[in-house]
């Protein structure tokens, strides 16, 4: 966890002279505004739980509503990406190749669902371990991109079987190396 002492201390001995950037325990914009009166900083960065939802600097999963996303759910935010990736394909990054780059940002979006019982076979076949059989079966589907289309709607169907709601997501990959995941996601950390 980010030590929000330390960096209060950093503000109060240089933040006079340099911006103090404060990094560490923002998971969302409660944990923004809560971070920035107690530690003094100009300004904070998430890099884990924003890969997992972008949308993070907004209210949703705030006290201001109940702890509810009301922001897009991951399915939305996953697909918004994929398009996003046929108009500007990713050349390099993530694994090494543009298609592992995009199946690790689908395994980060979709981490809950991955780790669903209804899902995790759904994962383990459609996302092979091996790099090699990956993207052997990639390429067995008309286009790249439909392949991980065809991945997103299993999940959805997924989530349709599990009467799944967007209001009631929260953040799992970020919170993934917690020891105890009851403590982990309270409605006040997620």
């Amino acid at each position: 966890p980010a030590d929000w002492d330390a960096i209060r201390k950093v503000v109060e001995c240089i933040g006079d002279r340099i911006p103090i950037i404060a990094n560490g325990n923002i998971s969302n914009l409660d944990d923004v505004r809560a971070c920035l009166a107690h530690t003094g900083a100009d300004g904070v960065m998430s890099s884990e739980s924003i890969l997992e939802y972008p949308p993070l600097y907004t209210q949703t999963g705030t006290a201001a509503v109940a702890f509810k996303r009301t922001g897009p759910g991951r399915l939305a935010i996953a697909r918004e990406y994929l398009n996003l990736c046929e108009k500007y394909p990713p050349h390099e990054g993530g694994g090494g190749t543009r298609l592992q780059c995009i199946k690790r940002h689908l395994l980060i979006f979709c981490h809950d669902d991955w780790n669903d019982r209804g899902t995790i076979l759904v994962r383990d076949s459609l996302f092979p371990v091996r790099c090699s059989a990956f993207e052997q079966l990639v390429k067995r589907h008309a286009t790249e991109m439909n392949y991980f289309y065809q991945v997103l709607d299993q999940v959805e169907a997924a989530q349709r079987y599990n009467r799944h709601t967007e209001g009631d997501e929260r953040l799992s990959w970020y919170f993934r190396h917690q020891k105890d995941e009851e403590t982990a996601c309270t409605s006040a950390d997620c």
